[in-house]
């Protein structure tokens, strides 16, 4: 089960896409095959990033509550697990630099 406020799953949704479709985009430049992982992975963290960052600053909305006339501020919140959706973006690179790790130690 996940659980996600607002467009939070899309944290989630823009690294799977860019695996899925960064070896067709990079493909022209002939990058080879791990490092086109590595850069799908880092381009979708900045992505996300910025996505995460453009969201979840917004400010907030003045509501009035009509029963008793109150006025609330309700803030946009994106995130999955209750983790902010800019800092999901470290998710991907955590994944290269393990990669990068078990793959090219001595």
């Amino acid at each position: 089960m996940i659980i996600w406020q607002g467009f939070g799953l899309l944290g989630l949704i823009i690294p799977v896409v860019f695996l899925f479709y960064g070896a067709d985009f990079l493909a022209p430049l002939a990058i080879p095959m791990p490092y086109e992982f590595y850069v799908s992975l880092i381009a979708s963290a900045a992505i996300v990033w910025l996505v995460g960052i453009k969201l979840n600053n917004q400010p907030p909305k003045e509501r009035k509550i009509p029963f008793t006339q109150r006025t609330v501020m309700i803030k946009t919140n994106h995130s999955v697990f209750w983790i902010p959706m800019q800092w999901l973006a470290l998710l991907p690179l955590a994944i290269v630099l393990l990669h990068i790790s078990l793959n090219y130690s001595s």
